[in-house]
Order: structure tokens, then sequence, then C-alpha cells
């Protein structure tokens, strides 16, 4: 794996030897294809100018790619944004070099609003009504 950006201690983002585009947040690794990075990139850097404008009307976002959601506060999505643009640079040049060579699978990222939880509500509960029974 390739070092592409980091901000310590939140995000890294890493070009692994099959092309693709691992974005590990805290202890959260998602690989990606790398126009599926560009695509959520520009999701993020979207949200930033929302909330540098203050039109977030949350104070999180939630971050989905295939089957992973994360839920960011406000505070986190500065130094993922920042290392997202610096990355999203670097791999126009392994697009423009390595487009039929890529053997990493397509999904569709995303960034949206999170809802915010009733006051007294508990944000790390884990609703057991969707777990499969054995």
């Amino acid at each position: 794996m390739h070092t592409i950006a980091s901000r310590p201690p939140t995000v890294s983002i890493y070009c692994c030897e099959h092309g693709g585009i691992h974005l590990v947040y805290q202890n959260i690794n998602i690989g990606m294809h790398p126009t599926e990075f560009c695509t959520l990139n520009d999701s993020v850097q979207e949200a930033m100018r929302r909330n540098d404008q203050g039109s977030l009307p949350s104070p999180y976002v939630s971050l989905t790619y295939s089957t992973t959601t994360i839920c960011l506060t406000i505070g986190d999505l500065g130094p993922l944004a920042g290392a997202m643009q610096e990355a999203a640079t670097a791999i126009e040049n392994i697009l423009d070099l390595a487009i039929g060579d890529l053997k990493c699978p397509r999904h569709t990222p995303g960034l949206s609003e999170c809802i915010v939880p009733e006051p007294g509500r508990q944000l790390d509960a884990i609703n057991t009504d969707h777990l499969l029974h054995n």
C-alpha cells in the first residue's frame, strides 16, 4: 500500500496493489475504485461548502459506501475533506495511467445528513429487530 494523504489521527488514504483506494477513517477501512473515491470526494467537498455557508441543517453527516455507514460530526468533516481533496488530485494521475488495469469492484458511495436523535436517546444503541437469529 502507498499512502496518498494523511491527517492523523483521523484519516489516512492509501492506494493498494490492485489500484484500489482505501479510505481509513479512525479504525474503519473502506476500499473503493478510484472513480468512486472521486465521486465521494465531490460529495464531501460540497458538504464542506454547505457547512462553510452555514446551510447544513444537522451537526452530523453520514458517509456511506456499499454496506458501510459512518456518522461524522461536522468537526470531523474538515480533516476528512482536506485529506480527500489532496488524494483526489493524486488519483487523477492514477486514473490517467492505469484505468484499464484496475481490478477493484465498483459501488455507489455517498454522503448525506444524519438525523439528530431526540434528546435522551443514545446514538450507540443497537436495534436488535434487524439481527438474524441462528
